[in-house]
């Protein structure tokens, strides 16, 4: 187990409680929210998931950028330090983070293997996106907020971080976008 979760990760978080109104919604036409998916992922894939592998959660978009705008402040220095202590092993090997969200029967996922050892650090990005029209506007935020989390907390230091210090859109550049029935 690492010293600190990655992105609030809910297979290996606290036990998360699905309110009863959101289990409701699911008898009629509506779709499975995000907090479902997340509890969903909780209570069947716990002690199954390898530690290689990161689930993040719904929020972790909204995650990234609150630690994000932790990096502008100067009053939040000692809890950046203390971030990057505890997230520095996702330096030390290759890692594959996924995350999925849903919304309004729109889904969003993202597929990324990582590892800061290799000249290009990101072997994989698949962006999978049921409104493909969205797709590249919407990858380039929520992708930018992981390169930015990874540099800031994970990678700071390294030789190989100045690459995405200097092509803030390296990941995307990166990026695959399989088409995929869209949602109707």
């Amino acid at each position: 187990m690492h010293a600190m979760l990655f992105v609030d990760d809910p297979v290996r978080g606290n036990p998360l409680r699905p309110t009863a109104d959101a289990i409701r919604v699911l008898d009629g036409e509506d779709w499975l929210s995000t907090i479902l998916i997340d509890h969903l992922l909780q209570t069947t894939l716990k002690g199954c998931v390898p530690d290689h592998v990161l689930i993040g959660s719904s929020d972790c978009y909204s995650y990234f950028s609150t630690y994000n705008d932790k990096l502008d402040k100067h009053d939040c220095a000692d809890a950046v330090q203390t971030m990057r202590g505890g997230l520095k092993a996702y330096a030390k090997s290759e890692f594959r983070y996924i995350s999925a969200a849903c919304h309004q029967g729109h889904y969003f996922v993202v597929d990324v293997t990582f590892d800061s050892r290799q000249p290009a650090i990101f072997q994989q990005v698949n962006v999978y996106d049921s409104l493909s029209i969205t797709s590249r506007r919407r990858a380039t935020a929520v992708l930018g907020r992981l390169q930015r989390f990874l540099s800031g907390f994970c990678f700071h230091g390294l030789d190989h971080n100045l690459l995405l210090l200097e092509k803030q859109d390296y990941i995307v550049q990166q990026s695959c976008f399989p088409k995929l029935p869209e949602a109707e």
